[in-house]
């Protein structure tokens, strides 16, 4: 199962995103999978995304950097064509794109969305970052 404690959460009245980490010690590019839960309005998927340590580590840290400053991106690519990009606007608010699902050979099945949140909305996803242990 996932480290509860590495958890991000972000949960709007419209929009939930759950990112639960569970990291394979040992040398490999995708030794962190990530079992993710996305509702959208009443569109919802679950599925799992295989990366690495780095990649993850490097996600978290630029999450961090938009938080306090916003501004900039923060973007984090599976290998299977799926992916959450977070992005500072103009506005003040973050954005929260993504592609999401099952990539197989013969059928995709996915869940494309675009939302746009409070800074608030993310507080304690950040905070449960900062104090990992």
């Amino acid at each position: 199962m996932c480290d509860m404690d590495r958890m991000i959460e972000i949960v709007t009245p419209n929009f939930k995103l759950e990112l639960c980490p569970k990291v394979y010690e040992g040398a490999s590019l995708y030794n962190v999978i990530l079992h993710v839960n996305a509702v959208s309005n009443s569109f919802s998927v679950t599925t799992e995304i295989d990366t690495g340590t780095l990649q993850f580590d490097e996600f978290k840290k630029q999450l961090i950097r938009i938080y306090n400053s916003l501004s900039g991106t923060a973007e984090l690519l599976g290998n299977d064509h799926q992916k959450i990009v977070f992005e500072a606007t103009k506005t003040g608010h973050i954005k929260i794109a993504g592609s999401l699902g099952r990539f197989l050979r013969e059928e995709d099945y996915k869940l494309s969305f675009e939302v746009e949140v409070d800074q608030t909305d993310l507080s304690r996803a950040i905070h449960n970052l900062q104090n990992e242990r």
